[in-house]
């Protein structure tokens, strides 16, 4: 198998400040992953939302940027509250928001989906990047289809099972230059490691 470490690099050179990433997966990113990628390109400062209840962020300090929980320092009743954190941060801030679908389990469909146009309305603005990862297990496909629409650029995670060995597939669904075929996931050291299956 071909190694790819460089796909996802190449992939978020393309990101233009005021776009917005959705990560779709079975059973979510681990969060880490995501703050080492993001750290080794150097996005820092980066403004990290997580849902009060996820398991805890290893290895945070504050040289890596502002971590906001909802349900503790953001109340999920009062999401403005996040809007008006969000259009304070600079020019260039990555904001990553882990299981923003985890709101609907909280919040009505409707409010779901108007905080979130808020929230790219924001990000837009500010000229920052915003990156959001979905469960897709807990989205009905209309629900799922809504958040594709507010995301610039799409990437699709999926499993495959064969008896007890779970093989993770990556793949780009919406880019500026169009989708990608997938690619093995696997992870190693907090690092995201891509492999090109050989024919």
């Amino acid at each position: 198998m071909e190694v790819a470490p460089s796909l996802l690099d190449k992939f978020c050179d393309s990101l233009k400040k005021g776009d917005v990433l959705l990560i779709e997966s079975e059973g979510g990113v681990p969060p880490n992953l995501l703050f080492n990628f993001l750290r080794r390109r150097g996005a820092i400062p980066l403004l990290a939302v997580i849902p009060k209840g996820l398991p805890e962020v290893k290895d945070w300090n504050s040289t890596d940027g502002k971590l906001l929980i909802l349900g503790q320092d953001v109340d999920p009743d009062k999401l403005y509250e996040l809007i008006r954190i969000i259009r304070q941060q600079p020019e260039g801030t990555y904001i990553l928001v882990i299981h923003l679908d985890l709101l609907l389990l909280k919040r009505d469909e409707k409010t779901v989906f108007m905080f979130l146009e808020d929230l790219t309305n924001a990000v837009q603005k500010g000229s920052t990047h915003l990156i959001i990862t979905v469960d897709k297990r807990i989205l009905s496909p209309r629900q799922m289809a809504a958040f594709e629409s507010f995301s610039s650029y799409i990437i699709e995670i999926t499993e495959e099972i064969t008896g007890t060995q779970v093989t993770y597939h990556l793949r780009v669904k919406r880019a500026p230059k169009g989708g990608t075929d997938f690619y093995i996931f696997d992870q190693k050291n907090g690092e995201i490691i891509l492999k090109r299956p050989s024919l």
